[in-house]
C-alpha cells in the first residue's frame, strides 16, 4: 500500500511512495512514561515520513528515479 506524498523539504515533487498502513510505535512521553501505540492510515504515513526526516531520508528517496511510477517497497 501507499499514498502520493509532498514535502515541505522539497515542494516541487510529489511521489507516490509504498509504506505500511499500519505500524507499532513505542516512546517515552513527556512525563517519562513509556507508551505504546499503533497508528493506522494517514497517522501512520505521517509518523514514517517524519521519521524519515530525522534519519536523513526525503520521500523522493524511496522512488525510482527512472520510473517514478513504480511502487518501491519501504525497507525500514
Amino acid at each position: 500500500m501507499g499514498e502520493f506524498e509532498a514535502c515541505l523539504s522539497d515542494p516541487w515533487n510529489v511521489a507516490f511512495v509504498a509504506r505500511p498502513q499500519t505500524i507499532g510505535i513505542s516512546y517515552i512521553d513527556g512525563y517519562g512514561k513509556y507508551r505504546e501505540e499503533e497508528l493506522s492510515g494517514w497517522h501512520a504515513q505521517v509518523f514514517q515520513h517524519e521519521y524519515d526526516h530525522l534519519n536523513g531520508i526525503l520521500f523522493v528517496d524511496r522512488i525510482n528515479k527512472n520510473n517514478p511510477f513504480e511502487i518501491v517497497e519501504n525497507s525500514t
